[in-house]
């Protein structure tokens, strides 16, 4: 891309051990996270991912809120949620699934597809994107909370 105007700084990565590098640059933001996740999909391909990098974010005091969906693994991923430094909002799978991982953090975006094919994913830095996702963000967690699940409740 070019011309006079500014642009997002796009960095990609591919493989498990090169997306790994997105979660590593998390561990060192300012702002919480605010995340989109199938917690399913990403422990089938990255099973030490709780003892990896959620502890590793836990220990960075780095808050995370999330929206996750209402499914076994968002239900015990949620019912974990204050130990580990964090509130995750359940939403229902069927209309609401998605297959990638979306952290918004500081002034990032980062986003992780976990396909049994490929896993691939991108940090995108600019101010403007994160804020607009930021935003969208904002509006699902309004949705997510009105009357969907915590994982709390009894199975």
């Amino acid at each position: 891309m070019q011309g006079k105007s500014s642009h997002p700084h796009i960095r990609y990565y591919e493989g498990l051990e090169a997306v790994k590098k997105i979660y590593t640059d998390t561990l060192s933001s300012k702002t919480e996270i605010l995340n989109y996740a199938n917690s399913k999909s990403i422990r089938e391909v990255w099973p030490n991912y709780d003892e990896e990098y959620v502890k590793a974010r836990v220990k960075a005091q780095v808050y995370l809120r999330g929206i996750a969906p209402l499914d076994e693994y968002g239900k015990k991923v949620a019912r974990q949620n204050e130990r580990m430094y964090r509130e995750i909002r359940l939403v229902n799978a069927g209309p609401y699934s998605f297959m990638n991982e979306i952290n918004i953090y500081d002034d990032k975006v980062g986003i992780v597809s976990f396909s049994k094919n490929t896993i691939m994913g991108m940090i995108i830095e600019s101010e403007e994107v994160a804020n607009t996702q930021r935003a969208i963000f904002m509006m699902a967690w309004e949705f997510a909370g009105m009357g969907q699940g915590t994982g709390e409740e009894e199975d």
